[in-house]
């Protein structure tokens, strides 16, 4: 027996399933009721059905959209949400564009098969990816390990809220939500980004830093924001996933 047909779902996962069978025959049920209610209409006359009556898409558009987001939910519930970087993230979304697979059990074993060995990797990518970003001297060292310090300078970060203050660049939304990932994934927080992000607004439209017990943010009016790596010991963790990242690829080139 193949590990696909033996890897059990996390129960929510495996209810979403038969929530998605029954949202899909009930859309399909629909569409046969609004075919019943054309046909009886055209009996007053012709084009008597209410334009608004009908489904606004083909059916088969309908229940794709209903896949894309049951597998993003899934992932989410996954875990996948903390560990993708911004790359991964829109491989992700690009898959589930033109043509989602159909959302069955045998699909998520198969894609969670597919996805879980990568993890680890994939958040380690992410973090060495985002902090060789931070700071223009890491643009160097693109294909050699690096240490990460304490105190980061980070340019255009921010912007000029409408409210007057600080907010979020819009163009490098992506790029906060990756470190603020990162740090949450290696305190073992639950990452809400829609939350984190209020809360760093809130705070660079009052003037004031952004802090919690792990790092500081202050933004700057000339689109700077200096980042301080309160915990040392979080800092230590950080570089360790760094160092063990290169040595790891090191290793697979030298295997290859």
């Amino acid at each position: 027996m193949s590990l696909s047909t033996t890897l059990r779902l996390p129960p929510t996962i495996a209810e979403m399933v038969g929530h998605r069978d029954r949202a899909v025959a009930h859309l399909r049920e629909a569409g046969r009721c609004i075919d019943q209610a054309a046909e009886a209409a055209t009996m007053i006359r012709e084009h008597a059905m209410p334009f608004g009556a009908r489904f606004q898409q083909p059916l088969d558009t309908l229940i794709a959209e209903l896949d894309r987001k049951a597998w993003r939910e899934a992932f989410r519930i996954g875990g996948f949400e903390v560990v993708w970087d911004a790359q991964a993230r829109k491989e992700f979304d690009d898959s589930l564009e033109k043509c989602p697979p159909e959302f069955t059990e045998a699909n998520l074993r198969d894609n969670l098969l597919e996805y879980l060995p990568q993890k680890d990797h994939l958040f380690a990518r992410g973090l060495v990816t985002i902090f060789r970003r931070l700071s223009g001297d890491y643009k160097r060292h693109a294909d050699a390990g690096f240490s990460v310090p304490q105190k980061i300078v980070v340019q255009r970060w921010s912007g000029i809220s409408f409210a007057g203050g600080r907010m979020i660049a819009y163009y490098y939304d992506d790029e906060v939500r990756d470190f603020m990932r990162v740090l949450y994934k290696l305190t073992d927080r639950e990452f809400d980004y829609g939350l984190v992000h209020s809360l760093i607004n809130a705070a660079w439209g009052d003037g004031e830093p952004f802090e919690d017990a792990y790092v500081s943010l202050k933004a700057h009016k000339n689109g700077n924001v200096h980042i301080h790596i309160k915990d040392r010991a979080l800092l230590a963790r950080i570089n360790t996933v760094v160092a063990d990242y290169y040595e790891g690829n090191a290793l697979g080139e030298a295997a290859a």
